[in-house]
């Protein structure tokens, strides 16, 4: 399976190297693979190693699943299998990178996963308390 490697820009100079199928989980990345007709492979992404690696892992994890998986699933069972993905036991400064990323990279499941970890993190608290923790 072909490789494609993706640099971090945080000046860390930190590269990894990741089959096509992880890489293409990202329509973002699957873009930029296909504007450069194989020219390069060496995707430039503007998060950092410490995101990028967290996000490779939950597309390594998810690799052949399809965006639709999950469609004949209820409510909860989501919900519980979100829950057991690593990617989001993670503190909340780096939770807000991963969901940016996330956005960035137009990795939908991941996005939805974090989202949904936030939501969980500030149910029941109040606004106030909320506001000054940054949430």
């Amino acid at each position: 399976m072909p490789k494609v490697i993706l640099r971090s820009s945080d000046g860390e100079d930190f590269e990894f190297e990741v089959d096509a199928a992880v890489s293409l989980k990202s329509p973002t990345i699957k873009h930029m693979i296909q504007d450069k007709d194989g020219a390069d492979n060496v995707i430039l992404s503007p998060k950092t190693s410490k995101i990028l690696a967290k996000v490779i892992e939950y597309c390594k994890t998810h690799v052949g699943s399809s965006p639709t998986e999950d469609a004949g699933k209820t409510k909860e069972e989501r919900k519980t299998s979100r829950d057991a993905d690593e990617i989001v036991k993670v503190d909340h400064a780096t939770l807000l990178e991963i969901i940016l990323a996330a956005n960035y990279l137009n990795i939908g499941n991941l996005l939805d996963t974090t989202l949904q970890k936030r939501a969980d993190m500030t149910q029941g608290k109040a606004v106030e308390k909320t506001r000054k923790k940054n949430f």
